[in-house]
């Protein structure tokens, strides 16, 4: 995110079995987690945080560009390797300021390759923790989705652009 000058809004994380039967309140920010009285004060604390630190970009839910919807866990194609494979990732967070300035937080997915069978790429999101973000300008793709297959693979659809 430093790449960009980006730093995400903090936020409130309520921990409980129900809304109504709450048993922790967190504030994150940058990767720390607040443990504030209540929630009032949780709210407080985003909002001077968000006020002091003077931060733009707000993570919201899904977003609407040119009639295509972002939103977490839709993949999205991020470059292509030396071979020219796809490199894919899962979309995270989306972060936004105006219309010019949208960024997606990802996670990279791990392509094993593509099946002929199913015109699809086999993929393996288990063991990558590894994060990265890019504005939704330099996308190669539309956003997909992961499909399972009866043998427990995973596969996304041939995002062939040529």
């Amino acid at each position: 995110m430093q790449k960009y000058g980006l730093s995400l809004q903090p936020f409130v994380i309520i921990q409980g079995p129900t809304y109504t039967n709450i048993n922790k309140i967190f504030v994150s920010f940058e990767d720390v987690l607040y443990e504030p009285v209540t929630f009032l004060k949780a709210l407080d604390i985003c909002f001077q945080l968000a006020h002091v630190l003077n931060l733009n970009y707000q993570n919201v839910l899904w977003i609407k560009v040119n009639n295509i919807i972002f939103k977490p866990k839709l993949v999205i194609q991020i470059d292509r390797d030396s071979y020219g494979d796809p490199i894919f990732g899962i979309i995270k967070h989306i972060l936004y300021k105006n219309d010019n300035e949208i960024f997606v937080i990802y996670m990279y997915l791990h392509c094993h390759g593509i099946n002929k069978h199913f015109e699809a790429y086999v993929i393996d999101k288990s063991n990558n923790k590894e994060y990265s973000i890019i504005n939704i300008k330099e996308l190669y793709t539309l956003p997909t989705i992961i499909h399972k297959g009866g043998n427990g693979n995973q596969y996304i659809s041939n995002m062939n652009q040529d």
